[in-house]
């Protein structure tokens, strides 16, 4: 159980991170704005419009010459019709009416037969039909508003010598801007099929071209269409009558007819322009997919939000583990292929959200840079906390600068001069002065040697009643960490004399001082419970250095072989020769330091030891 508690305690970011993203991703709740950047990315190189595809308008230049809509006879499209296949050489493969021709027309009844001969002679023309939305109740207890209710059809004579498609153009809801061709509908046991692709089948017939692959379809039928550069010549209806363009300018292509007057309430809103498309440019597009073989659909969301998942994971850990400028540049490599990837995907026909993955990689970078900053603060104060009452500041604010992780349970062997000093006679001292007075000359005495230890780079392990004991070279190295030792030594001593004097004119006893000093191997780190622990030194190199100082005389400083070896070039010694310690088989050399040879080392070594 504690082991999960851990866990959860490390990992909640990242689980809180998957739930956030996870739910927006999933339910796709950042729509509207995730398809704004889609249009803007994907469209940036739109493919080209055909050359074979053209769009003829009824636009207010047609309208003001032959008159309002509502006033035309439906023979006008029947010329229209005659006029493009007039000569069969240059007549257009197909032509499409975006005209919805439901029932007759009792007050031109000529118009209806004129328009159905024409038809019917051609023998290229699609006709529009309409899918008539109902709504239902489905299974989860929602409305469906996809349910076919009926299918309008062109009246009888034209239906029976065309092709029909339905023309229905369904904008998304999110931002009312239609991005999907809806391919296919059943009702009573039937198929029927768009606008667009009956226009496709009939070229197609008669170009011996087929799909290289059917259109993947959503849950609705429907499947995302690219949109070209640009409208399809929008050339004016009335020109054509006219012959001022004349009819072999659409030789064997596709011509598809519509409204191209904002007045006739046929136009949309589409990722390709901030402008609106007219219905015709729509099913003009969506014939150029359908010839190009140029199909997309958009992955599943389960799937993309089980990527996106996994990508935030492997993010977290990154982000976690690293040091602040690598992360950066992993964050900025993620916004890249934020961006990168969706448009590889796009051009592989498969369309995956935006938003969410760049959500992801910035809203995570942001909080682990943060949560990262927080815990870096928490172990500035960890480690100032743990070592500034026992190390000098500067070795504190090198610990923390540099990120040396001392705190945990368990040490490393490290090569140290280990330093004891004792106050002597302090026992008969404790017994004559009263206990407050015992207390201010410790104080003083324990000021001095940390003073000292300080001064040259030392560390304080620890203090045992009226003794101190000393490391250099642990937790960090320094420079002539043996020779630091023995001049933090000297120093005390030094300071001894003052202390004495001033302890024997105030209390009536003086202060005097035993110091022992070792080099060698140790073990050195964090000892103790995880709850309470102790930065200290164990080992041989520590017992001999507490047992020189026992042996050194009031006033004395007792240094071991290794000590010798390593100063003898700068230090003063008297050999004291070889004598037993207690705990150790054999006796040891030992020497009593005089001071040193050249004073100009000692200077040198502070000012190493303050940079």
């Amino acid at each position: 159980m504690n082991r999960l508690f851990g866990f959860l305690k490390r990992t909640w970011i990242l689980f809180a991170l998957i739930i956030i993203i996870g739910f927006l991703s999933f339910f796709d709740s950042a729509r509207a704005i995730d398809r704004a950047l889609q249009d803007y990315l994907y469209t940036v190189h739109s493919p080209a419009r055909s050359q074979d595809i053209y769009v003829i308008g009824i636009d207010n230049e047609t309208l003001d010459e032959i008159g309002p809509w509502g006033t035309w006879s439906r023979g006008i499209m029947g010329d229209l019709i005659n006029t493009l296949n007039a000569d069969p050489e240059n007549a257009p493969a197909v032509i499409g009416i975006d005209i919805m021709y439901f029932g007759n027309k009792e007050d031109d009844r000529q118009g209806d037969q004129y328009l159905a001969q024409a038809a019917k002679d051609a023998g290229n023309v699609v006709a529009a039909s309409e899918v008539v939305f109902g709504k239902e109740i489905n299974d989860s207890g929602s409305f469906d508003f996809f349910v076919v209710d009926k299918i309008e059809q062109p009246y009888d004579e034209l239906k029976d010598v065309t092709k029909q498609g339905f023309i229905n153009t369904i904008p998304d809801l999110s931002d009312n801007k239609v991005r999907k061709s809806l391919h296919e509908v059943s009702y009573e046991g039937k198929d029927y099929f768009s606008f667009a692709y009956e226009i496709y089948k009939l070229y197609a017939g008669k170009n011996n071209i087929s799909l290289k692959t059917e259109p993947r379809l959503d849950y609705r039928n429907q499947w995302n269409i690219e949109y070209a550069s640009g409208d399809f010549g929008g050339y004016s209806l009335s020109r054509v009558l006219s012959g001022e363009i004349p009819p072999s300018e659409f030789k064997d292509g596709i011509v598809i007819v519509g409204p191209y007057s904002t007045g006739m309430q046929d136009g949309y809103f589409t990722p390709i322009d901030n402008n609106q498309l007219f219905g015709a440019d729509i099913h003009a597009n969506i014939v150029q997919c359908l010839i190009d073989n140029r199909f997309k659909h958009e992955a599943g969301r389960a799937v993309q939000t089980a990527a996106l998942l996994a990508l935030i994971i492997l993010l977290y850990i990154c982000f976690r583990r690293i040091n602040i400028k690598l992360a950066t540049l992993v964050f900025l490599a993620a916004l890249f292929s934020g961006a990168v990837v969706p448009l590889l995907f796009y051009k592989n026909g498969i369309i995956i959200s935006i938003i969410y993955n760049l959500f992801a990689v910035i809203l995570l970078y942001s909080v682990c840079l943060i949560w990262n900053y927080i815990l870096e603060i928490s172990r500035r104060k960890r480690i100032t906390d743990s070592f500034k009452k026992y190390v000098a500041p500067q070795v504190v604010e090198t610990l923390v600068k540099d990120g040396l992780d001392e705190l945990k349970l368990g040490g490393v062997r490290r090569d140290i001069a280990v330093l004891f000093v004792d106050i002597r006679g302090f026992s008969t001292m404790s017994e004559r002065l009263k206990p407050e007075q015992v207390v201010e000359v410790l104080n003083d005495y324990l000021n001095l040697t940390a003073t000292a230890i300080f001064k040259f780079g030392g560390t304080v392990d620890k203090f045992i009643g009226d003794a101190t004991m000393a490391v250099f070279n642990a937790p960090l190295d320094i420079e002539h960490p043996v020779l630091s030792a023995v001049c933090a030594a000297l120093e005390m001593m030094k300071g001894a004399k003052a202390l004495s004097e001033e302890s024997l004119a105030q209390y009536g006893t003086a202060v005097t001082f035993g110091i022992g000093i070792n080099y060698g191997t140790a073990v050195v780190g964090n000892i103790g419970a995880s709850f309470r622990m102790e930065y200290t030194a164990i080992g041989d190199t520590v017992n001999t250095a507490q047992r020189l100082e026992s042996n050194a005389e009031p006033g004395q400083i007792l240094i071991s072989e290794s000590v010798y070896e390593a100063v003898k070039t700068h230090a003063k010694v008297t050999s004291i020769g070889v004598i037993p310690l207690k705990g150790k088989r054999e006796a040891v050399s030992v020497y009593q330091l005089d001071g040193l040879e050249d004073e100009e080392a000692e200077k040198e070594l502070k000012l190493v030891n303050k940079a």
